[in-house]
């Protein structure tokens, strides 16, 4: 479907808008805290907000992305009639968006009922709260899950584009209605009311979109309902595996509500900033690989292992050193982009270790996610969907052993942990159906790359140093220690760390497959 020079292409047009939604995002939360605080307020808010949220990246964005995306490809593939495609696509609206509406409204109805579930530490007025800013949001999943399928529609077809600019949109309208409500003072349900607004606007322009690149509607004839019973089958089996990480999070809310006012908000600004690299890195180049995936699955399999070690290699060569930097300025992230009198150097201090115990498994799960895409192409759901529920299992008992000594610290331990056992099971699965993953290959040259990411990062290490031992330390305390004038710094030095690294990747042994 794409060469390699596309796939690269569409890979950064992908990332560079997901980079920009992420930056926004930053914004978003330092305007949250300005807004909410960290307490009580704002574990309700983030509490109420996680399941539409969660929902849209469980059964909008993800089972229903990597179940329409290569059934779409199939259909289009074997029946080679775009009138069939039409009614499949109607089919699958029909039906999702139809569920998706008796979910909203059983979440609306049942809102009380959802928050004691999974916030069973919270006060009798703090899940009052809750329930109520959930009744509001729920009609977001419904405009979300419109977006997402047609957004899957249009990245079957190799249109990325729009689906890259949703979150983009939508946090340029969460920005604006947090601005209006700190200015103006306005209750936390406006808020909530402005976010489904903004789910609304973003159905509406994919909507548009798919309209626009000749998609359109046609009533589903008896034919349609084999491939959609079938796509159907897949979805069920890819929610428990495409939602490894938000069912995590939603046993890391469960747990981090018997703990003290903030430590839901604390876990969710560090998994927030984590998941910049996971979304901008990895989230673009497995978004852009699924339907390559699926028509090299269909075409000719055999390829498909050289496919997984190249996109390996890739994921490990990006997240590894940005992984690294992360570790490294996890504190001065929160101090310079958070610290406020509503963020306290305590819940800095916190919020810094939690964030660099979830990068430990930053590459782990960006390996699962290139695994998940692989088995979806395969159309072999079943495996990551147990896989996955060995996993949250670990995730439970992990909380449970690392909560009451390392209390916030340990849920993102367990999350780590828990990555780290899913790639594990990948890997023994995909050389159960042998595919070869070339390990020895592939130790090889982490070794090489190890070595040379210590023998660029030190002398840049002692660089910065340098530069903070010869400056006056008045300059320091004045400028280098701001908000801004660290990053002016540190912005620089981690800039020309990933350069040389790019420069030097031919000298380490790295050869991409997707870059070289």
């Amino acid at each position: 479907m794409f060469n390699r020079k596309t796939i690269l292409k569409k890979t950064f047009q992908v990332g560079f808008l997901t980079q920009l939604s992420r930056f926004l995002g930053v914004i978003r939360e330092v305007l949250m805290v300005q807004y909410l605080g960290v307490g009580v307020l704002s574990d309700a808010f983030i509490t109420a907000f996680k399941v539409p949220n969660s929902l849209r990246k469980i059964f909008a964005e993800g089972a229903l992305s990597a179940a329409l995306i290569p059934s779409i490809v199939q259909v289009s593939k074997q029946k080679k009639q775009t009138d069939f495609a039409t009614q499949f696509i109607t089919a699958a609206f029909l039906f999702f968006e139809g569920t998706c509406f008796l979910l909203a409204l059983l979440f609306m109805i049942r809102s009380e009922n959802i928050i004691d579930l999974i916030a069973v530490g919270f006060l009798p007025e703090q899940k009052a709260v809750a329930s109520r800013l959930l009744f509001i949001l729920m009609p977001f999943i419904l405009c979300i899950s419109i977006s997402s399928l047609f957004a899957g529609a249009l990245q079957a077809q190799g249109h990325f584009l729009i689906p890259a600019a949703g979150p983009l949109v939508l946090n340029i309208f969460f920005l604006a209605a947090l601005t209006l409500c700190l200015f103006k003072q306005l209750a936390v349900s406006y808020l909530c009311v402005f976010i489904v607004v903004a789910g609304m606007v973003q159905a509406f322009i994919h909507s548009y979109a798919y309209y626009f690149y000749q998609g359109g509607f046609s009533w589903p004839d008896k034919a349609v309902i084999s491939p959609l019973k079938h796509m159907i089958k897949k979805f069920l089996l890819c929610l428990p595996s495409i939602s490894f990480s938000e069912i995590n999070l939603f046993i890391d809310t469960t747990f981090a509500s018997l703990l003290s006012s903030g430590s839901i908000s604390l876990l969710y600004y560090a998994n927030r900033f984590m998941g910049i690299p996971l979304g901008v890195l990895v989230g673009s180049l497995t978004t852009v690989l699924l339907p390559q995936l699926s028509h090299i699955a269909l075409s000719s399999p055999k390829r498909l292992s050289l496919y997984i070690f190249e996109s390996i290699k890739l994921i490990l060569w990006v997240t590894i050193p940005v992984t690294i930097v992360m570790i490294i300025t996890a504190h001065q992230l929160f101090l310079f982009n958070l610290f406020s009198k509503n963020f306290s150097l305590e819940q800095v201090e916190i919020a810094g270790t939690v964030l660099q115990v979830f990068c430990v498994g930053l590459p782990f799960l960006s390996l699962n996610r290139l695994f998940l895409n692989v088995f979806y192409a395969l159309h072999r759901t079943f495996v990551p969907a147990i896989i996955s529920l060995i996993s949250v299992v670990v995730n439970i008992v992990c909380n449970y052993l690392l909560l009451y000594n390392l209390k916030i610290i340990g849920l993102a331990l367990a999350t780590s942990i828990s990555a780290v056992l899913q790639m594990i099971l990948f890997m023994i699965a995909l050389h159960y159906y042998g595919y070869t993953l070339y390990l020895s290959k592939l130790a090889g040259l982490l070794f090489k790359y190890m070595i040379c990411l210590l023998a660029i990062g030190i002398p840049i290490k002692s660089i910065h140093y340098t530069v903070l031992f010869w400056l006056p330390s008045g300059v320091v305390d004045m400028y280098v220690g701001t908000r801004f004038g660290y990053w002016f710094l540190a912005g620089p030095l981690s800039i020309l760390f990933c350069v040389l690294i790019f420069l030097s990747r031919k000298k380490a042994g790295f050869r991409s497959f997707f870059i070289d």
